[in-house]
């Protein structure tokens, strides 16, 4: 029987995946309240700007790397488990922050945030997609990203708000609730069976990490998200200054009208099922192409809320899509594999993209990093599409042999 049959049929928004979701939410707050607020302490004690965000470049490689580790711990103690230790290592963190004085400090609890992240994304998401049904997979993905958006927008605002009101101490106390509220939670969560540690040793853990990741399926979809992952960061660390410099006081409203596109987008996915996926990936490529292009070509108010709307959209179903391909065709050996390889995508799209912008914006100017990220971001959503609509015509010739 298909593990979706297992899980309870076509059910949908189920009290463990919601719980899961707001989980989900709660630790990407914590990471991006971080992301803000560290670069101002690391000027606060007397450090140069240029290297304010090195903290974040820290935590990201970290959580990259030990993808693979984080994989083989949630054969050993369960994704539950996983989480529950991934929480932990966030709470010590943020309390050793209280004492921590200084930069090289910083960098090796920065570290340690990101170890702790590789755990609780790569298993919260891996209970999240046991909790659905793979008809329903791309929806249920969706709404499950919901919650990151949300927080990719919430987040850097309770950062920067409560280091420059109410001080740093503050801003570690709450993150510190947080991840206890994260480990105290799990006592009310119950996985399924497929979501119980595996009894050591099996065969599961005999395989390396990369055979487990090509058994997945999920190469090809995270390697598209890291490209698209890898374009947005030429918007949202360039576009300020690309604003300042083409008279624009305040390009916010692209980022508020992106958000809203993306939290709309996603809670249409299910009504977007009747559609092919196919064509839903090709409207949403154009539309996400032509937010680039638009950016760089026309800098003024009424284009970017143009703008901001495409890119919400085309971002929104593109990256919820990506999402539910890479770990679509997952099973209990390898769904844990195939969150830790589609979020590793995205910590690879975050470092590159935070390196190699920075330095195209010096030699070759804002509108040319606008309009190369344009391509790049069409490019890697147009060959998403013909994998998709490749693999959708595979699909149904195995089901008409059969």
């Amino acid at each position: 029987m298909a593990e979706s049959e297992k899980g309870g049929g076509e059910k949908l928004l189920t009290a463990p995946f919601i719980l899961l979701t707001v989980l989900s939410c709660m630790v990407t707050i914590c990471l991006q309240m971080m992301v803000t607020a560290m670069p101002l302490l690391t000027v606060q004690w007397g450090y140069d700007p240029e290297i304010s965000g090195i903290s974040t470049t820290v935590c990201t490689l970290a959580a990259l790397l030990l993808r693979p580790v984080s994989v083989r711990f949630s054969f050993k103690v369960g994704e539950k488990g996983c989480v529950l230790v991934g929480a932990a290592l966030y709470a010590v963190v943020f309390f050793s922050c209280f004492f921590n004085t200084g930069l090289p400090g910083l960098l090796l609890l920065r570290s340690v945030q990101g170890f702790g992240m590789s755990l609780l994304t790569t298993a919260l998401g891996a209970m999240a997609t046991a909790c659905l049904p793979k008809s329903r997979m791309a929806e249920g993905m969706a709404y499950f990203g919901l919650g990151n958006a949300v927080a990719l927008s919430v987040g850097p605002s309770i950062g920067l708000l409560l280091s420059q009101r109410s001080g740093f101490f503050s801003l570690f106390l709450f993150g510190l609730i947080l991840s206890l509220f994260i480990a105290f939670s799990l006592f009310f969560l119950r996985p399924p069976a497929r979501q119980r540690p595996f009894p050591a040793p099996t065969a599961v853990e005999k395989k390396s990490f990369f055979r487990l990741a090509a058994e997945s399926g999920s190469l090809f979809p995270s390697l598209a998200s890291a490209v698209l992952i890898f374009c947005q960061m030429s918007l949202s660390t360039y576009l300020a200054f690309w604003g300042k410099a083409s008279g624009l006081e305040d390009v916010s409203i692209f980022f508020s009208v992106n958000l809203f596109g993306m939290i709309v987008s996603r809670l249409f996915m299910g009504w977007l099922r009747r559609f092919k996926e196919g064509k839903i990936c090709a409207v949403s490529s154009a539309l996400l192409a032509a937010a680039y292009f638009l950016v760089a070509l026309f800098p003024c108010i009424p284009v970017l809320w143009v703008s901001g709307i495409f890119y919400g959209f085309g971002y929104g179903i593109l990256y919820s899509l990506m999402n539910a391909a890479a770990v679509q065709h997952s099973n209990r050996e390898t769904r844990g594999t195939a969150n830790a390889v589609f979020f590793g995508a995205k910590d690879l799209g975050t470092a590159l993209g935070a390196f190699l912008w920075g330095y195209f914006s010096g030699a070759f100017g804002y509108r040319f990093i606008f309009l190369l990220g344009g391509t790049f971001a069409l490019a890697g959503s147009v060959g998403f599409t013909y994998w998709k609509i490749n693999k959708q015509k595979k699909e149904v010739e195995l089901y008409e042999r059969a």
